[in-house]
Formats: C-alpha cells, structure tokens, sequence
C-alpha cells in the first residue's frame, strides 16, 4: 500500500494484527517492509497452495498465465505451478505449457483495454433472446423425470418438442442425479448420528463431557483446534513456579502442565502478583507428598489420564491418616467445575490404596487464597454413569 495507492493502508483493515507492519518513515524502513510484505505474500502463496490441493476430492486443476494486464516484463510461475507441473508430467495431465516469452519480447495485451457505455444501451435482439430463454425455464420448472420419460417415449409436450432422443435422455439423467443428490441431503439431515466416546480420555475431557453433553459430542465428531491463549500459557508457567517452589525440577514444557486451560489472566505482570499471593497463602510452608501426580483412571471400561497439581497429608477427626488434593486455580472468576476435583479424588484414592472417605480435595484460587471445598463430591459410581451414558 505504500506504493500503490488503489490498495487499502493495511491500519486500516479488519486483518491489520496479521499483516506487516511499517517500522521508521524513512527509506531504510520502507525497505524493511517491502522486504516483509515479500516474506507474508510467500507465506500467503504457500497456504493457498495447500489449502488448494488438500480441500480437493479428487481432481486439482491449475493454471498460470506470463503475462499480467499491467505488467511490462513476463511473470515467472510460482514455484508450487512448477511442482504440480514435475508431478503432473510423472503421471497427471498436462493440457498446455506455453513456452516462455523471449527476452525483449512485449505484453501483448498491454495498453489493450475493455470499454463499455453505462448504463447498458438495451440491444432489442439480445432482449428478445433473453425473454425467450427466461419463458423457456418457466415452460421447464414444471417438468419431472416422469414427463421426460413420457415425452421419450412419444407423448406431446410444448416444452421439449424436437429435443433429440440422446438430449433428452441427458437431461432425464440430470433430474435423477438431482432427486438422488436432494434424498441423500434429507437423509443427511434427518437421521441421528451415532459417536462413540473415545477409549481414552484426559480428565479435562470427562469435565466437558460433564458440562455439556451435546457440545462435547459435537467435537468429537467434527474437531477444530483452539485459538492459542497467552493467558494459558502464562497459567501454566505459574504452575511450573510453584513446582519449582516445592523443589521439584520439572519434567514437562509449560503447555503440558495443569493449568493450560486457565484462563483469566491479563498481562505478564500477573505472574509477580499471584507468585506473591501463593507464598502469603495457607499452602506455601506446607510440605507436599506429591506433585505434578500422574494418574491412569480406569472409569466404566475406559482410561482417564491427568495430573495432580499437588497431594498434602491431612489427618481426620478420628486420627487417620489422610490426604488432600489441590488444585490451583490462577483465573480471576472463582468458577471452577466440581466434577474435576471428583476425578482427582477417585484418582488419588487408587494411587494410594486408601478408602475415597480418606480423600478430600480443594480448589486453590492463588490471587486471593481462598480456598473451595465443594460438598458432595460424586463418586466412582457416578462418574462411570456419566460415561456410559
């Protein structure tokens, strides 16, 4: 846009956050950004080659032209044309390849241009010939395979006199193929479609599964990735400090860590506030038994899999040993869903082969420390009703 003046400045788009953008007003920042417009115009060639070829079902066509209608000097193909012109001569078709121009040689089309009055100047024979073929579809909409067979076989209609027998037969074929297409689309649309849950699943999935039946189900059988969000990550590199905090080196990246899927946060400096929050808070001089626990849930014939984003000794009122499972919460809305603490309960009553009564957990919201204690967790039982259901 900053030398042509028919394009839009790219500020001014709705998609300006994914475009180039110019640096210092002078010469040097000119040419770094002609230099960044060249990189996204390739980056922008690369994804409509791929998309191109893998949204086709069977069938690719691609063409290229050396001339543009301004340009003095012959375009070279793209280096994907090149690619699907190796591939296509190693066993596709190729229809044509016009040679390249030779050096010196001209536009043929340039200063060629197509003028035409406006309004339109009405033609009384291309008006005639419109009507016609207007009054000819109304003459046909009545028609069906029916009257197509009938006017084949001799019977008299107005609309399709004179239509060869071979065109007539073409034309029945159409509105076969039409009522085929039409009742595979009412079929589409009118029967259930079964979707069978998956033999394993992360707890994050029977927690949305729990939430929402239908949407959970409408994912799984049309999948679309998730928006990458700066708040998750940042919520996870808050729970890889606090395991850093208890002296556990951590095993995983930050986007493998509970916690991915907070969301809430605004900017970096977040980070500090809630660090100094944790270690104001009633966990930050205990002393886990674990953290960052695997587990393997096995739940009504199907895997579960997760991690505890910590595990505390307790004792019960009658003296035993117990434990109890945190799970920090770094969003600002206190809205966590109970059926999460559920799985990690079950799941760390197997892991140490203790009764579930023996089992409690918490939500811990680190920006204030408050900590949530939900009654009336389900148990096992419940959790595989949810599955089997």
């Amino acid at each position: 846009w900053t030398s042509r003046p028919e394009v839009v400045p790219y500020p001014l788009r709705g998609d300006a956050d994914s475009l180039p953008r110019m640096g210092e007003w002078n010469a040097k920042g000119l040419a770094a950004f002609a230099d960044d417009c060249r990189l996204h115009d390739e980056r922008e060639e690369r994804r409509l080659a791929y998309v191109a070829v893998t949204r086709a079902e069977h069938l690719v066509l691609a063409c290229g032209a050396w001339w543009g209608p301004t340009q003095r000097k012959p375009r070279g193909p793209s280096a994907y044309l090149l690619t699907l012109l190796e591939h296509c001569r190693s066993g596709g078709d190729v229809d044509q390849w016009a040679p390249e121009p030779e050096p010196g040689a001209t536009n043929p089309v340039l200063g060629q241009s197509d003028t035409a009055a406006w309004p339109v100047v009405p033609d009384a024979g291309a008006l005639a010939r419109r009507l016609a073929a207007a009054g000819a579809v109304r003459a046909g909409r009545g028609l069906t395979v029916s009257s197509l067979r009938a006017e084949h076989d001799g019977s008299e209609s107005s609309a399709l006199q004179g239509m060869h027998p071979e065109a007539l037969a073409e034309v029945a074929g159409w509105d076969e193929d039409l009522e085929l297409l039409l009742a595979e689309l009412a079929a589409t649309r009118s029967a259930p479609r079964s979707i069978s849950l998956p033999t394993s699943l992360s707890a994050s999935d029977l927690v949305r599964l729990g939430a929402d039946e239908d949407a959970f189900l409408r994912a799984l059988a049309r999948p679309m990735p998730a928006a990458p969000a700066a708040a998750a990550q940042r919520g996870s590199r808050f729970h890889a400090w606090v395991e850093e905090h208890y002296g556990r080196r951590a095993l995983l990246g930050p986007d493998d860590l509970p916690g991915a899927a907070d969301a809430g946060l605004d900017p970096d400096t977040d980070l500090a506030a809630m660090r100094a929050a944790f270690l104001s808070g009633p966990y930050a001089e205990q002393v886990p038994v674990g953290v960052e626990v695997p587990f393997a849930l096995v739940l009504g014939g199907r895997l579960v899999q997760g991690r505890l984003d910590a595990v505390f000794a307790t004792t019960g009122p009658d003296g035993e040993p117990g434990f109890q499972v945190v799970d920090w919460k770094t969003s600002r809305a206190q809205s966590a869903d109970p059926l999460q603490l559920a799985i990690y309960r079950v799941a760390y009553a197997d892991l140490a082969g203790v009764p579930l009564e023996r089992v409690s957990a918490v939500f811990c919201y680190v920006r204030d420390g408050s900590v949530v204690r939900p009654p009336d967790l389900p148990h096992r039982a419940a959790l595989e009703a949810l599955l089997q259901g």
